[in-house]
C-alpha cells in the first residue's frame, strides 16, 4: 500500500492464473473508490516479468518525493529467482520500466 501527496491510494497484490502468477496494481482515489481512469478500469496487471509462466510477486512499494512509484518483488521461472522492480515514471499513464537482479 502506498499513498501519494494527493491522497490517491495504490495497492499491489497477486493474481494466480492457470499458468502463471501476476502482480496486480490497483489505484483508488482519495475517497477509497477505484479510479477507473487508471490502467484497465482501475488496475494494471504486470505479468511474465522474467518470462512466460513466471511467478511474479509484489513484496513492497513506495512513492518517492517526485511522485514516482516503485514496486519490488520477485519473479521466478524455475530454477532461477530474480529480484525485480517496476518503476513507474508516470503513474497516471502506467508508464513503467523493469529493473532486475538475478539470484541463482
Amino acid at each position: 500500500l502506498a499513498i501519494n501527496s494527493n491522497g490517491e491510494i495504490f495497492v499491489a497484490g497477486n493474481s494466480i492464473g492457470l499458468q502463471d502468477q501476476s502482480i496486480v496494481l490497483f489505484k483508488l482515489n482519495s475517497q477509497g473508490q477505484l479510479d477507473t481512469s487508471f490502467g484497465n478500469n482501475g488496475y494494471l496487471i504486470l505479468n511474465d516479468i522474467a518470462g512466460i509462466g513466471a511467478e511474479d510477486v509484489a513484496n513492497d512499494m513506495i512513492i518517492d518525493r517526485f511522485g514516482r512509484l516503485f514496486i519490488v518483488g520477485t519473479s521466478r521461472v524455475f530454477p532461477a529467482t530474480n529480484i525485480r522492480g517496476a518503476y513507474f515514471s508516470s503513474i497516471a499513464l502506467g508508464d513503467f520500466r523493469f529493473f532486475a537482479v538475478r539470484i541463482e
